[in-house]
């Protein structure tokens, strides 16, 4: 629902959706679990369009740091 949300602009309110469910699957999964990442990732996106670069960076930089301890090394998923 929230990539809807986003898709039509609506920013804040798939913002608000993402910012509920990311702790929750931090929690039931793990925050290096590549599921989260992907959701983590997401919102760091999502607050690159909102224009909100701080908020993006403190979201991403904890990614970034994860997918390397995740994924082998030359895993093309790192690259998306």
């Amino acid at each position: 629902l929230a990539d809807i949300l986003e898709t039509r602009g609506q920013y804040a309110a798939a913002d608000s959706l993402m910012r509920h469910a990311l702790p929750l699957l931090a929690r039931q999964l793990g925050p290096t679990h590549t599921t989260y990442l992907r959701a983590a990732s997401n919102v760091a996106r999502l607050r690159v369009r909102m224009g909100d670069y701080r908020a993006a960076l403190e979201v991403a930089a904890p990614v970034v740091q994860a997918i390397g301890t995740v994924l082998p090394e030359g895993d093309p998923t790192a690259a998306s």
